[in-house]
This record gives C-alpha cells, sequence and structure tokens, in this order.
C-alpha cells in the first residue's frame, strides 16, 4: 500500500473517530464524506444500512434497489468535469453504482424522487467485470448504462459539475464478493473536495453583550471545538469563553459564553486561537485567523411599576435606559408604542420589551401587584340638643393596612392626611371619608349623612314627676325619676345641666342626694311608706329653664 493509500486510511481513521451518525456508512446520512481524491476499501460493503434508499425506477438500478451499499458524500469546489475509476480487487466482482445530486433537497431527496440520479452504471457479466464509474476517456458515454453487459459499456462520460453542488455517491457490491475495492477521483478537472480552512465569516452579540453568535465559512467538527479556541480582545478586555454550544457533529454556528460581559461599545476582535490543536472542519482543514467586528453598549434598563388598585390603574414605566441605538420601541405582552409608559393595567404578570433600532429585543418580567382597600364609614348618630356632638366612624378599611384619612364636605376639607378613624362632628351633611394607603397610594371613600334630630326639642313643662314605685324584681317602675309622657323610656336625666336630687324619710332624715352619675333613687334598702323630695334641675333643651319641685313618693314593696 502507497503512501498516498495510507494518508487516505488516516483521513478515513480520524473521520470514522469524529462522527458518531445516528445511521450508517451504508446510508446516504452517514456517508463519508470526500477529503481526498484516492479511497481504497478492503472490505466489500454488506448490507443497506438503517435506512433504505430505493432507486429511481427508471434509472439503471431500478429493479434492485439498494444492496451492500457503502456511500460517499462531496461538494465540488470547482467547476469541472467529475470522473472516478472504482477497480474492484478481485475481477469477477460486479459493483454497481448511482450518482445524485442532494444540493437541494439533501439524502431525504432520493426518498422522494427530489434530489434526482444524475449518473449511474449496472453493467456486469458473470466473468471478468473488472473496473466501472465516470470516465470518458475510459470509452465511457451517456449518463445511464447496464444492467447487463449488452446495454453500454461499463464506464460513463464525464459529468459537467459547478462550485456548490453537493453530490452523493452509492458503491453497491451487487455480487455479494468480500472483497473490496479503490475508488480513484484524480482523472475528475473539478475539484471535489475541501481543503481550504474554514474562517470566522460573520460575529454578532446578544442584547446584553454576554453571548457571542460565531458564524463559519463552513461547518466544522464540534467536537474540536474547546472553550479555549476563542478570546476576544478589546476595551476591558482579553474576554474568555465560559461556554460553547452548538448543534450535532458538525455545524457553522457556534454560541459562545463569555466569561464577563462587555460593558462598554466599541471595536472589538475575536481570534481563534491555538489553544486546543484549532477547529478543524470535516476534512481535518485546520480554522484560524481572527474578525473585527463593532459593538454598541449592552442594552439595560429599569422598570417603575406602580400597584394596581382594587385589580385596576396599575402603570410601568420603561427608564434609565442604557446602550442599544435609538430609536426605541417599547412593548408590553407584544403590545408597541413609541412611549416607555403604560397605564391603566390590571395586577398581573407583563413581558416587557425594550427593542432598539437595531432589532436587539431585551425582555423582562415585570409584576403589576394588587392592592384591595375597601373602606366603611358605617352610620353616624344624629344631631339634637341632647346629641350636639357626634362621632362618625371609626371607619372600617379591609384588608387591614396602614391609610391616612382625608375628611371633607361640599364646602370643602375638614382634616387631611390624619391616622385618626373617626371624626366629631356638631353641624348636620353629608361627610366623605378618603382612605390612602401610605405604601402605595390606593385610596377608597365613602360617605356618611349626620342629620339634625329634633325629637328632643320639648317643653319641660310637660315633665311628669311620679309619686309611686315599686322597687321589686318585677323591674316595672324600680326607680324614681322624672320622665316624659310620651317617650317614658328616655333617660331624661341626662339633658339637665343642673339635677339636684334629694330624698327624705317621713322622720325628715336625707336618705338619697344624687351626684354626677347617679341621678336615680331605687329605694333598694327603704321600707315601704311615704318618702318626701325636692329636686332642683336646669336644662337648655328646648323651653327648659331652671326649676325646682317638691313633692312626696309613695315606696310600695310587692313579693
Amino acid at each position: 500500500m502507497n503512501t498516498r493509500v495510507c494518508f487516505t486510511l488516516s483521513v478515513l481513521c480520524f473521520l470514522c473517530q469524529n462522527f458518531s451518525f445516528a445511521q450508517t456508512t451504508s446510508d446516504c446520512d452517514g456517508g463519508i464524506i470526500l477529503c481526498d481524491s484516492y479511497y481504497s476499501e478492503e472490505t466489500a460493503p454488506v448490507g443497506s444500512g438503517t435506512v433504505y434508499e430505493p432507486m429511481p425506477v427508471f434509472g439503471c438500478n431500478g429493479t434492485s434497489g439498494e444492496v451492500n451499499s457503502l456511500w460517499y458524500i462531496f461538494t465540488v469546489q470547482q467547476d469541472g468535469e467529475l470522473s472516478f475509476i472504482l477497480n474492484p480487487n478481485e475481477a469477477n466482482t460486479d459493483y454497481d453504482w448511482s450518482v445524485f445530486n442532494i444540493s437541494d433537497n439533501g439524502c431525504a431527496g432520493i426518498l422522494d424522487g427530489t434530489s434526482p440520479e444524475v449518473s449511474c452504471n449496472s453493467w456486469g457479466s458473470f466473468g471478468i467485470n473488472g473496473p466501472t464509474g465516470i470516465s470518458t476517456d475510459q470509452g465511457g458515454f451517456g449518463n445511464s448504462n447496464g444492467p447487463g453487459d449488452l446495454n453500454g459499456p461499463p464506464f460513463n462520460g464525464d459529468l459537467p459539475v459547478t462550485a456548490g453542488q453537493t453530490f452523493a455517491l452509492i458503491v453497491m457490491n451487487w455480487t455479494g464478493s468480500t472483497e473490496g475495492y479503490t475508488l480513484d477521483f484524480g482523472e475528475s478537472t473539478a475539484s471535489l473536495y475541501d481543503d481550504v480552512p474554514p474562517s470566522l465569516a460573520e460575529v454578532s452579540a446578544n442584547c446584553a453583550n454576554t453571548e457571542i453568535t460565531i458564524t463559519f465559512s463552513e461547518g466544522v467538527l464540534t467536537n474540536t471545538i474547546q472553550e479555549s479556541d476563542f478570546v476576544i480582545n478589546g476595551p476591558g478586555g482579553p474576554y474568555g469563553v465560559s461556554d460553547a454550544a452548538f448543534s450535532g457533529e458538525m455545524d457553522n454556528t457556534i454560541v459562545i459564553t463569555l466569561d464577563q460581559q462587555i460593558a462598554n461599545a466599541g471595536t472589538y476582535t475575536l481570534e481563534i486561537t491555538e489553544n486546543s490543536q484549532f477547529v478543524t472542519d470535516q476534512c481535518g482543514n485546520e480554522g484560524t485567523g481572527n474578525i473585527v467586528f463593532d459593538l454598541p453598549a449592552p442594552l439595560a434598563f429599569e422598570t417603575e411599576v406602580t400597584t394596581a388598585c382594587n385589580g385596576t390603574g396599575g402603570t410601568i414605566e420603561i427608564q434609565d435606559i442604557f446602550g442599544g441605538q435609538e430609536p426605541f420601541t417599547y412593548a408590553v405582552n407584544g403590545s408597541t408604542q413609541s412611549q416607555p409608559f403604560f397605564d391603566d393595567l390590571d395586577d398581573g404578570n407583563y413581558n416587557v420589551s425594550l427593542i432598539d433600532d437595531s432589532g436587539c429585543n431585551l425582555s423582562v418580567q415585570v409584576t403589576v401587584p394588587n392592592q384591595v382597600t375597601s373602606v366603611d364609614a358605617g352610620v353616624a348618630d344624629s344631631l339634637s340638643c341632647l346629641n350636639p356632638i357626634v362621632d362618625i366612624g371609626p371607619v372600617v378599611v379591609s384588608p387591614d393596612q396602614t391609610v391616612t384619612y382625608t375628611w371633607s364636605t361640599d364646602d370643602g376639607t375638614i382634616q387631611s392626611g390624619i391616622t385618626s378613624s373617626t371624626l366629631s362632628v356638631s353641624s348636620p351633611g353629608t361627610y366623605e371619608v378618603t382612605v390612602e394607603n401610605t405604601e402605595n397610594g390606593c385610596t377608597d371613600t365613602d360617605v356618611v349623612t349626620v342629620y339634625a334630630d329634633d325629637q328632643f326639642t320639648f317643653d319641660l313643662s310637660a315633665i311628669v314627676f311620679p309619686n309611686v314605685i315599686t322597687p321589686n324584681p318585677d323591674q316595672y317602675n324600680s326607680y324614681w325619676a322624672p320622665f316624659l309622657p310620651d317617650d317614658p323610656e328616655f333617660d331624661l336625666t341626662t339633658i339637665f345641666s343642673v339635677y339636684d336630687l334629694r330624698i327624705f324619710n317621713r322622720w325628715g332624715n336625707e336618705i338619697f342626694h344624687s351626684d354626677g352619675s347617679n341621678r336615680r333613687w331605687r329605694a333598694k334598702e327603704e321600707d315601704a311608706g311615704t318618702y318626701f323630695y325636692t329636686l332642683i334641675y336646669e336644662s337648655q333643651c328646648g323651653t327648659g329653664a331652671r326649676e325646682q319641685r317638691e313633692g312626696y313618693i309613695q315606696v310600695l314593696v310587692k313579693e
């Protein structure tokens, strides 16, 4: 085996070590990537792989379909003619083959016919078969020859190919031999395999300048990518890489996470380093070089939120914007506008976005809290000569929270910003109380009407002074006090500003004298009999005046 063959096998070995396809090399999607002009297969292919790829019905292999297959994939690097010689290691072995153009629809297109068969040959005999392939120099012509030895020669004519086209070559071991073959693309005038190292084509950053998306000129083997393969130099740098993300065994787009944020706008250089034996493509070409790019300062902003009161009226304002490119667009839950203030919001969670002129979109989750504030001022007593001052409240606020109170009437504010939940008033009218949560400003209001009641405007000359009491357990006529005949249950003694009651027994001994809190004589310890009283009283209610009364009281004790 010559040096060229050794190199080919080493490349194949390298590819086998660095690819772990879901399919095998007997499937188009697992095909061997063409990285040299000469291949030597020491053993013949056996089986049809994981996916059965049928041959076109009207092609030269249509009746037999895929059998004992091995696939090769290559992308044309330079226009020219495709030519190859497939030479069996054992002359009696019959190898058939087909070439498909998978440029547009890939290997999947072979199954549905959208990746067309462009050349095929199934020439063969029961004796010596020898080499086959694409070669006008070997007497080949046409693009479809076989089956059998009466349908055209074992070679097809050279196939014109164009740079950028991708082809799949399937080699099928028709006789089931255990012997392999060699495959030589050396006569091709087109450049069929990649010998150009991958280079940096494009760089972009996320809105926060913490992730950099790198686009290579071609796919690279992702198992050759290490964090230490990249470094960024520029203001505040150098910047290392803490993580690299990609998809599949080969990808041309890599997302690297920086070990620190790039906080300043400026010009930066991304460099592929030699620290981890380079990034390589599928043919082992080592990527090198650098790319210069400009970055704005990272986009950032703050939000100011006001509470939704009783579920409505919340606000979100985007402010303190840093970085990015003006003009900005603002959005809440996908609804965009040109101003950073959103009002009349219900309570709940919102996705708040800032989009700059370059399309950078920075989004954060913001919660508009809710504050339930409900106030009940209750009902106030009526004003009268008995009640010249009444209290409104205490106001009940639910749920429990810290609030201040503002009381007002139609004529204006009486008191504001106080912490007392009651208000003393001496004038009739409608009173409004507004409570305000001291933390978030949420308010609620209730009103109370205070009436002027004239039921206690009476003529004191109508007062009745009883002369009999019965201090027994039946609770009737149990004490002595003056009363009004039309409202005997009303405690008349409470309206007197002066009230001096004295009770004497029949011997003239004083046995009771009223004071400020005790103005009723109950005679609990007195015997039945006749008692005498003197009463001096004075009242400002109604037509009252200062008077003095004297009389007797008959105490009757009933069992």
